[in-house]
């Protein structure tokens, strides 16, 4: 256990792997918190007497604590053995349908392997209760992060969860996606995202369209209206 000093000036605990801070200074303990509870979610906490020192757990945490490897390399020293959350140990993602069962390391999932990860058709499983994956997956998303990026990974990707369910019902009805029976929102935009990827795009005539539409402040419904009306007899 060791207490240090923030940037700030506020206390810090470290004890096991885990990081707290002060919580309620009481007459006969101190109860201290999680320093991840506003990111997990965690409701991990310890107290200790008024010397800040015999720590005794109170509740566990959600999530891995840091090895004492990681805490040296921000400037801390627990002195402890790496400890492990309580609960869930394995991959957090899925493969082939299925949670990993490998044994989860220090590398967490984030937005920045999201792609990457929909890329080696993986998912981070909805049920998990931490971001930590397995050294297997991470040496697959390490290669594939390394490898020159295509031109359809260049381009910024949609937001397909931000739609509307009847936009994304129209989309799919428009583009006769073929889909699972009763996906729910999430899986619908997923789907439809992996289907938006694999539109080929002509870019010369895109552009083209493009100049022209502006030139001509119209759009395609209006030249197919134009169109239309142009070949009804008068």
């Amino acid at each position: 256990m060791e207490i240090i000093t923030s940037n700030k000036g506020c206390e810090k605990l470290c004890y096991n792997g885990y990081m707290y801070v002060l919580k309620h200074f009481g007459k006969s303990k101190i109860t201290w918190r999680c320093s991840k509870r506003s990111s997990f979610k965690c409701m991990g906490e310890l107290y200790t007497n008024v010397q800040k020192e015999d720590p005794v757990l109170k509740s566990n945490h959600n999530h891995f604590g840091d090895s004492e490897k990681e805490m040296n390399q921000n400037g801390f020293s627990t002195g402890e053995e790496d400890s492990r959350g309580p609960l869930d140990k394995i991959c957090c993602l899925q493969e082939d349908g299925f949670r990993c069962q490998r044994q989860a390391g220090n590398a967490s999932y984030s937005k920045k392997i999201r792609n990457t990860v929909r890329q080696l058709k993986l998912h981070l499983d909805a049920v998990a209760r931490h971001i930590y994956i397995c050294d297997h997956h991470k040496s697959m998303i390490q290669s594939a992060r390394t490898l020159k990026p295509s031109s359809q990974d260049e381009a910024p990707e949609v937001d397909f969860s931000q739609l509307q369910m009847n936009t994304l019902r129209r989309y799919k009805k428009h583009f006769k996606v073929v889909t699972k029976p009763s996906l729910n929102k999430a899986q619908m935009a997923e789907a439809l995202l992996n289907h938006f990827k694999t539109i080929s795009v002509n870019e010369k005539e895109a552009l083209t369209f493009f100049i022209y539409t502006i030139k001509t402040n119209g759009n395609k419904l209006d030249q197919k209206n134009g169109n239309n009306n142009s070949d009804t007899p008068s």
